[in-house]
């Protein structure tokens, strides 16, 4: 597996670094703390042949998150573009409220208010405990993750691997059990329903 590459830009007025992700001889990048002009953070990675594949957030005050929207709207035009997944920004869910409190991120005070979101928020040290079948059914999406699984493969690999019968119903109830454990909102969700089909975990 490719080395993975750490590369740093200094932003915004407390000078803070916002830092990007990325394995060695590959195009994709995870953004760190897009500190300011988001916008010009994305025009940077793209004129240096990245394309940005998530963002993630340390903590919540101003000066890290300052470029998160002007980066995310820029990076999912692209995506939208492309026919590729939008693109997801990642925070630990303690920052919830601080991101969308002009006040309290302290950006009202430091003249430019913002209030925005993570996609998606995990829990700092979590842990996550799974049934049987929860975690067969994880496996399976986790192993075949940005590829839309039809609800009648996923259920032949359910009855494959110990001869059990799993039917449609049952399915449908064991998946919504796995997206809350796994913590899935409505701002973000790893796993996606495909109307009609079935079923995709997010890259």
């Amino acid at each position: 597996m490719a080395e993975i590459k750490i590369g740093r830009m200094v932003l915004g007025v407390c000078q803070t670094n916002c830092y990007f992700l990325y394995r060695d001889g590959e195009h994709e990048a995870i953004v760190v703390d897009p500190a300011d002009r988001g916008a010009n953070i994305y025009g940077a990675l793209q004129k240096n042949g990245f394309r940005v594949a998530g963002i993630l957030l340390t903590h919540g005050h101003f000066d890290h998150i300052w470029g998160l929207d002007g980066l995310r709207d820029a990076a999912n035009a692209a995506a939208e573009a492309e026919g590729l997944e939008p693109v997801k920004a990642y925070a630990c869910a303690a920052e919830r409220e601080l991101l969308k409190s002009a006040r309290m991120n302290v950006s009202e005070q430091a003249g430019r208010a913002c209030e925005t979101y993570a996609d998606v928020y995990v829990k700092d040290g979590q842990e996550i405990t799974l049934t049987a079948l929860e975690y067969r059914m994880l496996l399976i999406l986790m192993e075949n993750k940005g590829r839309t699984l039809p609800r009648s493969l996923i259920l032949e690999k359910l009855w494959d691997s110990e001869g059990n019968f799993v039917n449609d119903n049952t399915l449908s109830v064991y998946m919504k059990r796995l997206r809350k454990k796994l913590g899935d909102t409505a701002e973000g969700q790893l796993i996606q329903t495909v109307r009609g089909v079935g079923y995709r975990m997010e890259k």
